[in-house]
């Protein structure tokens, strides 16, 4: 039997018509269907006196939010995808004087197809460098292999020795969040990282500078030195290398730009 308060399909239903039609009696169609008496006599009852098998229009619970208050919860997460459903319940109970759940929010951000999901990683870049390096694309875009094969491109970057910054997601039921499979392992105060500088061109890698030290122009300067030269001399380009960087300020200082004149 279906639990008490569900739903009969209108797939059932036209089969308990066909039944009745035929000329079977509440029971035997029930045991059919298996429905109760009663669902049987009710679906045929509102046949005889409604002309109808279908749910009234209109039924069932209605909305706590109409749809201005929807297009409210929409708006804050346009302006604000990082906002938070309790948050902008909050915003809307001052707006409305609507008191809803949380849940209801949700649910009116996942009909309007916004889902909520780990925000991707990204290396910040602020308005200028975003600029900066549109103007960059758009002024090389145009250049010939035989440019870009002189080109050497250096930057630093940190590794980690263990693990990764970044989240790890896993599929598992629940009260499984302590299995051995579901873990990530960690290390004791983080494991530790190492900065390395490194340089490409058309023609492959240069040397790898591990730096031990904080970063800074003198630090930078010296890797330049030691380094720079002899990379390219290994990739065949000494004499025709022209050489790039971003525009960290350690880059740009005057005592860098000025060993690189």
């Amino acid at each position: 039997m279906v639990g008490k308060g569900q739903e009969t399909t209108l797939k059932i239903r036209n089969v308990v018509i066909f039944h009745w039609k035929y000329g079977k009696s509440y029971r035997e169609i029930g045991n059919i269907v298996n429905k109760s008496f009663t669902t049987v006599r009710n679906i045929i009852k509102t046949l005889v006196n409604e002309g109808r098998i279908e749910n009234k229009t209109g039924r069932g619970r209605k909305k706590l939010l109409n749809s201005r208050g929807e297009r409210f919860v929409v708006r804050k997460v346009k302006e604000d995808p990082k906002i938070s459903a309790p948050k902008i319940n909050t915003l809307l109970r001052n707006f409305s004087d609507k008191t809803v759940s949380n849940e209801t929010v949700r649910r009116v951000l996942r009909e309007n197809s916004y889902n909520g999901r780990v925000a991707r990683k990204k290396p910040y870049v602020n308005a200028i460098n975003r600029r900066k390096r549109l103007e960059f694309a758009k002024k090389y875009i145009s250049e010939s292999t035989e440019f870009w094969r002189n080109v050497i491109f250096c930057d630093e970057s940190k590794f980690n020795i263990s693990g990764s910054d970044s989240y790890q997601k896993v599929w598992r039921k629940p009260n499984e969040e302590m299995h051995p499979k579901n873990l990530c392992s960690t290390i004791k105060h983080g494991g530790g990282n190492v900065m390395v500088w490194g340089c490409i061109s058309y023609y492959g890698i240069g040397k790898l500078e591990f730096i031990t030290e904080t970063m800074n122009k003198m630090i930078y300067l010296n890797v330049l030195k030691s380094n720079l030269k002899e990379s390219a001399e290994k990739m065949g380009i000494l004499n025709t290398s022209q050489f790039y960087q971003d525009n960290d300020p350690k880059h740009k200082s005057k005592l860098v730009q000025k060993w690189l004149l």
